[in-house]
């Protein structure tokens, strides 16, 4: 077990006389190089706190010998005070618990000869915190203001208001998407911020401005529409490719119309013929079957059509984007794709 006893007074000093207000540090029952390890530590702990104290190599043993004292009690502590010129002693109890230690302090009132604070701390033995620990343990006792260390900085914040003349702009801060103005942008970090904005057929818009804590930083989005070729009508974006595909769509269909036009007129023989005389059994079983064959073509020659006329709409949609599609140096607009997975099924959404 190590006992440190140490007598302290603040600067304020006290109602003795200045001889009287010496602080004294007093080690007991140590290992020397523990015991002198933390009365140092003490010693620069006061310091920081603008305590005085002033260390002797008197044990408390031969200072109760000195005095008379026969075990440490209120009497004997006061005595020990006075012997010393004192007005308070701090107690520190050190109990060692494998890599830890243990400090209770007890602040001793030499004039009323009582103890009037008490406060105990736990740290490792080796370790950067003992120093801060034993000065927050002295402050404490001692009723002295510290000023705490800030762990946490309080962040300050700017804020960036976003407008535009042109609407549907898309707005990106040091390249990230921040949508479509009117923006509040708040808590923004005071610095540099890239602002770029972009419209399809409008040239790209780019600004670097600053934004400063506690302040508003305004900003106006005017973007340059770029110059083009008119495209006069939809059908002059159409290219020969999907009008040969039309062409071919149209010439099936119309074919198919005809073999079914010749369906129905088969029909109408079939059902309007007697089948009274095997010759007119013979040609009904003809009138039959050359309809059936041509039902199948007919059928056939449909599907064809329809399949050659969707592909020609949708050769015709790409070529119209493809020629209003914007010009080179400005953005395309966004397409946005959804994809999610639903009890039911899977839902998918693309827009343009």
């Amino acid at each position: 077990m190590l006992l440190v006893a140490i007598a302290a007074t603040s600067i304020s000093g006290s109602a003795r006389p200045a001889a009287a207000s010496q602080p004294l540090v007093l080690v007991l029952e140590a290992d020397a190089a523990f015991a002198a390890q933390l009365k140092t530590q003490l010693i620069s702990a006061a310091g920081r706190l603008k305590l005085k104290l002033r260390a002797i190599d008197l044990m408390l043993a031969d200072l109760q010998i000195a005095t008379g004292c026969p075990a440490i009690s209120d009497t004997c502590l006061t005595h020990i005070g006075n012997t010393i010129r004192a007005d308070r002693l701090l107690l520190a109890v050190a109990r060692r618990h494998g890599e830890r230690l243990t400090l209770e302090f007890s602040l001793f009132d030499v004039v009323r000869g009582r103890v009037t604070k008490r406060h105990a701390i736990e740290l490792p033995i080796s370790s950067p915190e003992q120093a801060e620990a034993l000065e927050a343990a002295l402050a404490k006792l001692f009723a002295i203001k510290r000023r705490v260390k800030q762990l946490f900085p309080v962040q300050r914040y700017g804020r960036m208001r976003i407008n535009a003349t042109t609407p549907f702009v898309e707005v990106s801060l040091n390249g990230q998407p921040r949508g479509a103005p009117p923006l509040d942008l708040q808590r923004l970090p005071p610095g540099r911020y890239r602002v770029t904005a972009f419209r399809g057929g409008y040239a790209p818009w780019e600004k670097t401005v600053s934004v400063r804590e506690n302040q508003v930083t305004d900003l106006e989005i005017e973007l340059i529409q770029l110059q083009r070729e008119p495209t006069s009508t939809f059908l002059d974006s159409v290219r020969a490719p999907t009008w040969i595909v039309a062409a071919v769509g149209t010439a099936t269909l119309t074919t198919a119309a005809i073999f079914g036009t010749q369906v129905i007129s088969r029909q109408n023989r079939y059902d309007t013929n007697p089948g009274e005389t095997p010759e007119d059994l013979a040609q009904m079983q003809k009138l039959r079957d050359d309809g059936q064959r041509d039902a199948v073509v007919a059928n056939v020659l449909f599907a064809v059509g329809a399949a050659a006329m969707v592909a020609a709409g949708v050769m015709a949609y790409i070529d119209y984007r493809q020629a209003t599609e914007p010009l080179e140096g400005s953005a395309p607009p966004p397409s946005r794709s959804k994809l999610r997975v639903l009890p039911a099924g899977v839902d998918f959404q693309l827009s343009f």
